[in-house]
């Protein structure tokens, strides 16, 4: 069975990721916790199933803080 993460954008309209394995799920404190390995973009960290950063794509966070 294939697992997909969907990430609403707007109303109207969503980004989903193919999901290849769920290597953390977790429910803390403060949030949902979500660590899993996706086709295109590598490891995604999802807070409250929004993505926060993926191995592909973490420059982009990198680049804004420095």
């Amino acid at each position: 069975m294939e697992m997909w993460v969907k990430e609403m954008q707007i109303e109207d309209a969503a980004m989903t990721y193919k999901v290849n394995q769920t290597l953390v799920r977790k429910k803390t404190k403060y949030q949902d916790l979500a660590i899993v390995d996706t086709e295109s973009l590598g490891r995604m960290l999802l807070l409250d199933g929004i993505v926060q950063t993926t191995t592909k794509d973490e420059y982009v966070y990198h680049e804004m803080i420095v």
